[in-house]
């Protein structure tokens, strides 16, 4: 009896735990100003992949650096794995190729050159929330943002003055 009272407390706390996380904090906190961002994002938004080097902050403006890069899943990652000659491939027993990628990705960084993007004040910041990592993620804050960024990808959404109004981390294991 105590074990399936401790296994429903833990089930509640769980779902509980995931509905509570889902909300996704922006820079300014201001909700009203996230939907209108989101509005933006749906009309106006540009998605771009990348690396965030580093987070710079010059007098009341927040820029990240990038390094951009193609992700690239389903058959377009097969193919430019096989062209860097970095896909698995198997043969069957009835002696048939197959070529594939793990994980359904490949990531293609073919320039090496960094661009600084401002980043609005109303930015929307979805991370993965691990409080068990190396260096812990518990909240979509620019805080948890700085820590994040070393080796994790992201889908940044651009708007149309070249501000990044969304910025999403890429779960990839």
């Amino acid at each position: 009896m105590k074990l399936l009272i401790a296994l429903l407390a833990c089930l509640g706390f769980t779902i509980w735990s995931c509905h509570s996380s889902h909300q996704e904090p922006t820079i300014s906190d201001t909700a009203s100003k996230a939907a209108s961002t989101e509005v933006d994002t749906a009309a106006n938004g540009n998605e771009q992949y990348g690396f965030i080097v580093k987070t710079d902050q010059k007098t009341d403006s927040i820029f990240i650096v990038v390094d951009h890069i193609q992700y690239l899943t389903g058959q377009a990652a097969i193919d430019a794995a096989a062209k860097a000659h970095e896909a698995d491939t198997m043969q069957t027993a009835d002696g048939k190729k197959h070529v594939a990628v793990a994980n359904d990705y490949f990531i293609v960084n073919e320039n090496d050159q960094l661009q600084s993007l401002p980043v609005d004040k109303n930015c929307v910041i979805s991370l993965v929330i691990n409080p068990d990592a190396p260096i812990p993620i518990t909240d979509h804050s620019l805080e948890s943002l700085k820590k994040a960024s070393k080796d994790a990808l992201f889908k940044l959404t651009v708007n149309a003055h070249g501000a990044v109004i969304r910025i999403e981390q890429i779960f990839v294991p």
